[in-house]
């Protein structure tokens, strides 16, 4: 693949390390270009992603601008296919998106809105359950799109008469809730005044986790057990403080269903692998919890394949490289979970230090980074030096830096140096924090050597995005698997009268 067909590929590649949660406008530009350069590699590129990644904003962003492309309806049509597996609330942040930004609404979104609507209209418990996890969400559909509500005809007592109407108008729009309806329950709950009540009404109901906690005014031990109960699996995750604040940790009997919630996160596609490392490490649980999480996340983590070549990751500890250190703890933790070869860990400044951890989970990678502080010159190559000593053999180095290097010895000489005495060239990821220059890049350019290059100037829920890109040989190699991926295909017609 040529270098300048290869370089605006990688380019959307390394944004996916760069992605602040909710800021879709700072990438809008990369997926346009993205697109226009090459509409095919973008199509199946959305569709791998989907498969593959978790970042919730580039998978709307994807489904926004392939909707609305004007250069081949199958791509359009990709798009759509992507939007009907989405939830309600996303589905209205990609229309909100293509109407205030792209400024478009093609009539083949409607459509798809509309069939998406009366999937869920065709079916009352859905329709229900839908307007429980999202009815502002719902809601926009309808009204942002014009989109008649239907559903079964009922009739309702609305305004002193007794009148027919769809099931979905009667409970979005004139706020009277049919017979058929579950969603009358809410307003006992919000009357109950005996938590044993209320704790009843919940689990007998199955209400969500997100929409009991914005019901009760006050959660008592046993209210919080009963809303436990209807937790998904990341919600576990996202309130283990929450649990444990309520005593939820102190009951065997609770303890085992918190064990079973994250049992089940293992399969489940929308937990988080980052917040699953994160919240291990920061919920102060006791180690039988830990030790669930880190078996989440590392379930999670595997679950995008392995890393079969040997590999070392140089993390860059000179003055003012704090980020790199934190960034470097946390990419080891991700990579020992699925490496499947030898793994050298080494921090840097003008000297490098080998970083053994004990285990895999992040709290011990925490530990042997501890030692580290940030001060000192940069001598890049004394980390490959370090290697070239130990005769450690690495076919890909990742290195965490800004790039800037103001000792000797170099990078490109002591990589010179390891590749004529270890018998091997290996490939260079190039991970930049806080960059301030180029150096690494054009001594690669320079020598002809292999290499990647992403900017982490995101958050840590972000980095995970980098593993697929170090199980392949290469970004090339990542790029054709990308390009053989099969494209979705839309549902078959529905009645959207």
């Amino acid at each position: 693949m040529a270098n300048q067909e290869k370089n605006f590929r990688v380019e959307l590649l390394n944004s996916f390390l760069k992605t602040p949660h909710r800021r879709k406008e700072a990438f809008k530009e990369i997926h346009r270009d993205f697109l226009a350069k090459d509409p095919s590699c973008y199509a199946h590129l959305a569709a791998w992603y989907f498969d593959n990644q978790d970042i919730r904003d580039h998978k709307e962003l994807f489904i926004a601008h392939l909707v609305t492309n004007t250069f081949d309806l199958e791509y359009r049509d990709v798009g759509l296919a992507l939007l009907r597996d989405l939830p309600p609330y996303q589905v209205a942040r990609v229309v909100q998106y293509i109407k205030e930004e792209l400024r478009t609404v093609p009539t083949a979104l409607k459509t798809e809105v509309t069939r998406y609507l009366r999937e869920r209209e065709s079916n009352p418990s859905w329709f229900d359950s839908s307007i429980l996890h999202g009815r502002k969400h719902m809601k926009y559909l309808y009204a942002t799109l014009r989109i008649k509500p239907g559903g079964q005809e009922v009739e309702i007592d609305y305004r002193g008469q007794r009148i027919k109407t769809s099931y979905a108008d009667a409970i979005l729009f004139k706020k009277v809730y049919p017979k058929e309806s579950i969603l009358p329950i809410l307003r006992e709950i919000t009357q109950a005044e005996k938590e044993k009540d209320i704790a009843k009404l919940l689990v007998k109901n199955n209400i969500p986790f997100r929409v009991a906690v914005g019901l009760i005014k006050e959660v008592t031990p046993m209210i919080m057990v009963a809303m436990l109960n209807n937790m998904s699996p990341q919600d576990v995750i996202n309130h283990l403080g929450m649990l444990k604040r309520y005593g939820c940790m102190n009951n065997e009997d609770v303890k085992t269903l918190i064990m079973e919630k994250l049992e089940a996160a293992k399969d489940n596609k929308r937990v988080h692998t980052m917040k699953t490392k994160v919240a291990a490490q920061q919920a102060g649980v006791d180690k039988d919890i830990e030790k669930a999480l880190t078996d989440v996340a590392d379930t999670k983590i595997q679950q995008k394949g392995k890393i079969t070549r040997p590999t070392a990751i140089l993390v860059d500890k000179s003055g003012s490289m704090e980020n790199a250190v934190e960034v470097g703890k946390n990419l080891a933790a991700i990579v020992s979970a699925i490496i499947d070869a030898d793994f050298y860990v080494y921090a840097f400044d003008e000297m490098a230090k080998s970083i053994i951890s004990k285990d895999k989970e992040l709290s011990a990678w925490e530990k042997a980074f501890k030692p580290i502080i940030a001060n000192g010159g940069t001598s890049i190559g004394c980390g490959i030096k370090a290697l070239t000593k130990k005769q450690q053999y690495v076919e890909s180095i990742i290195i965490i830096t800004d790039e800037q290097e103001n000792r000797a010895p170099i990078f490109i000489d002591a990589y010179k140096e390891y590749a004529e005495i270890m018998g091997v060239s290996p490939t260079i990821t190039i991970l930049r924090v806080q960059p301030r220059s180029r150096q690494i890049i054009e001594a690669c350019e320079r020598n002809g050597v292999e290499y990647s290059v992403f900017e982490f100037n995101g958050d840590y829920y972000s980095l995970q995005e980098i593993v697929p890109l170090l199980i392949k040989p290469s970004t090339v190699d990542l790029l054709e698997e990308i390009m053989e991926y099969p494209l979705p295909q839309r549902k078959g017609e529905l009645n959207c009268g």
